[in-house]
């Protein structure tokens, strides 16, 4: 299905700079605060951020030979640390690593907003008003969609609840991604051909119009064919 804009996955927009340090900010936070071995890790995951991670693609796809190298320590360590990473939730596996070819990782911002919350106000009122924010975002980094007629997903609506059965088509199709991000979002549907998506902050707002826009337009646009526009933004 081929649509006139199709929203890049990436974190960007004007306030992708400033969020990215956030970024980093929360997972300092998660490493200070943390048990010993955290304290550790996550500083090595900072830096791995900081060299080593392409924000346009969401993703940073490294050896771990490599990642021995930057921290200073043994291929043996380095293994160590992406299992815990993955573990705990912290990075997803996108791409296995095989002969030649290094493995991929992504980063579960999801996770890593729910570990680092309870430390926001170690940073200051200022950071906790910014992650829980939810005014409107300047119309600039709204993303609207304009869809042609087509549909990749039959989904048969429900009269009685028509978002219980988006939900219910992202959750089939991507139940960690539903999990982590999308079952927090909301929308209003007047029988238009125009859908408000509403995330409850500009942080869950920009993520998901980065990453998971076109998922959210086939799921709506399967319920409810006469939606020729779908936008996200927060509250």
């Amino acid at each position: 299905m081929s649509r006139a804009l199709k929203a890049p996955l990436a974190l960007t927009g004007p306030n992708a700079a400033a969020m990215k340090y956030d970024v980093l900010s929360m997972i300092g936070l998660i490493g200070v605060h943390g048990c010993p071995r955290t304290q550790v890790s996550m500083p090595r995951l900072a830096l791995l951020i900081t060299a080593r991670y392409n924000w346009r693609r969401n993703e940073i796809s490294m050896g771990q030979a490599e990642m021995a190298r930057l921290w200073g320590v043994s291929e043996r360590t380095a293994k160590r640390e992406v299992k815990l990473w993955l573990e705990a939730g912290y990075v997803f596996c996108t791409r296995p690593g095989v002969r030649g070819r290094v493995a991929a990782y992504q980063l579960n911002f999801a996770r890593i907003l729910e570990k680092s919350e309870p430390f926001w106000p170690a940073i200051g009122s200022d950071f906790v008003e910014r992650m829980t924010a939810s005014d409107p975002p300047a119309e600039e980094d709204r993303k609207v969609v304009q869809l042609n007629t087509r549909r990749s997903i039959a989904v048969t609506p429900d009269p009685a609840d028509p978002w219980a059965t988006v939900k219910q088509a992202l959750s089939s199709k991507q139940p960690e991604v539903f999990s982590s991000w999308l079952s927090q979002l909301e929308y209003d549907w007047q029988g238009t051909s125009t859908v408000q998506v509403t995330a409850p902050s500009r942080f869950v707002a920009s993520y998901v119009n980065g990453h998971y826009l076109a998922l959210i337009e086939d799921a709506i646009c399967s319920a409810h064919p006469q939606v020729t526009q779908v936008s996200v933004a927060s509250k």
